[in-house]
């Protein structure tokens, strides 16, 4: 696995991690998810990806993968899966998928 997957894939894991324990006291119920993952890692996933990614980009993007996600069931964690779409979207070059 590559730096790049690496450093992001942790990013969203890091931002699981947040929101869980964020929401826990409502059994992680958030109908604003999208938007909290979005501020959370917007700073830092734009310098990883060194694109100018606004916060509003990034939770439509992560509503669109969520159901991409649940639909696909991919053998891979949510966490990668998000990882290779904005590596492939703001990076093509350093693209994971094969």
């Amino acid at each position: 696995m590559d730096d790049l997957r690496t450093q992001v894939t942790a990013l969203f894991s890091e931002a699981g991690q947040a929101h869980h324990e964020a929401f826990a006291q409502v059994n992680g119920d958030d109908a604003e998810w999208p938007q909290w993952y979005a501020d959370f890692v917007q700073e830092r996933l734009s310098a990883l990806l060194n694109a100018d990614i606004s916060a509003s980009d990034i939770a439509a993007a992560l509503v669109n993968l969520d159901a991409e996600y649940r639909g696909k069931k991919p053998i891979i964690d949510w966490q990668q899966y998000y990882a290779e779409y904005f590596i492939g979207r703001y990076r093509p070059d350093n693209s994971t998928k094969s």
